[in-house]
């Protein structure tokens, strides 16, 4: 999001009037923050070396490790509330931080790898995280640890075709929910963009789980569960184009609302066999919408990456496959000719 466009939705929100303020020179260059970030980080790796040395004998057990890693990302929380705007203890702090979140995650999945309530627990602990520290890249990584290990618990538990929805909604509740408190931008926004990279490392993650040999559960309801998934996945990409709609003041009722919320539908129900792609569009239409062209970049190669994963994979024959991409297709260029030509109201016509 832009500055401008932030303190568009101050304005609105009554947060805040009047123009927006000019924009206060940055206290140092980009190349020396960037010094001071990598130092902090070098200085954070040797000292935590150094205490995991001098520490060894406590940390090797389950609640030795769980405890001085609670320790860490209490103390590391605090410094990054302090000196928020130095950025070599911010630097210093997330990178010890990163490593005392280590240490809970052995500490809880040590001997519970398969528990689906470990992975679920650990879950809590980075959300609570995200929510605890101020630091932009710490509450990235958070919400991403987060995210990653409830995929897991529910690979675990048997019900992992139902993490992609999952990620999804959750994904456009925090879009929502950064619409409506604009002043917390600083907590739903990297949970936005943590979000995002998980739900488009799918691919990625599907590759990885190819070769875990964690993973042992097998997976529950079949063809029912898998359609469930794919129902839920449709009614998030409609809650997306929703929103969208919203705030550019269409009514749903209108015929742009009726036919924007019917392509979605169709091309939901087309791409049923590839999840990946509807959970990309997606991320696809929020980031267009918010203007991030980063994200934007990153969706559509998540879009290719599924396309093709869904090509390569051995789950269906060839031509099934081109079958279900040809009508994905279809669907893509009729909904795209749709919005081209037959979304705009006409004109009122005046006296």
């Amino acid at each position: 999001m832009t500055p401008e466009r932030l303190w568009e939705r101050l304005v609105a929100a009554n947060i805040a009037d009047g123009p927006m303020p000019a924009a206060a020179a940055s206290a140092s260059p980009w190349y020396v923050s960037t010094m001071v970030g990598v130092a902090a980080w070098i200085a954070s790796i040797f000292l935590l070396v150094s205490l995991g040395l001098a520490l060894a004998g406590v940390v090797r057990g389950p609640t030795g490790a769980l405890v001085t890693g609670a320790i860490i990302c209490a103390v590391c929380a605090v410094v990054m509330h302090t000196w928020s705007e130095r950025i070599f203890a911010q630097q210093f702090a997330v990178a010890a931080s990163l490593a005392g979140q280590a240490l809970v995650a052995y500490g809880i999945l040590e001997s519970h790898w398969r528990a689906p309530e470990a992975w679920l627990a650990f879950a809590l602990v980075e959300a609570g995280l995200v929510a605890a520290s101020p630091a932009y890249l710490h509450r990235v990584l958070a919400t991403m640890a987060a995210a990653y290990a409830v995929r897991l618990a529910f690979a675990h538990a048997g019900v992992g075709v139902l993490f992609a929805p999952l990620v999804a909604g959750a994904f456009v509740a925090t879009w929502a929910r950064a619409r409506q408190a604009p002043a917390n931008d600083a907590l739903w926004r990297p949970a936005m963009a943590g979000l995002a990279l998980i739900a488009l490392l799918l691919v990625p993650a599907s590759l990885v789980d190819f070769f875990a040999w964690q993973v042992r559960a097998t997976p529950v309801g079949g063809i029912a569960l898998a359609w469930v998934s794919s129902t839920i996945l449709a009614g998030v990409l409609l809650a997306a184009i929703a929103g969208i709609l919203r705030d550019a003041g269409v009514d749903l009722r209108s015929r742009t609302g009726r036919i924007a919320l019917a392509s979605g539908a169709a091309i939901a129900l087309a791409a049923q066999p590839v999840p990946g792609l509807v959970v990309a569009l997606v991320v696809l239409l929020v980031a267009f919408h918010e203007g991030s062209r980063a994200l934007m970049g990153v969706a559509v190669a998540g879009m290719i990456g599924a396309l093709v994963h869904h090509y390569y994979a051995l789950d269906a024959t060839l031509l099934a496959k081109s079958a279900a991409l040809l009508a994905t297709g279809v669907v893509v260029l009729v909904a795209g000719i749709a919005v081209r030509f037959g979304l705009a109201d006409p004109e009122p016509r005046h006296a």
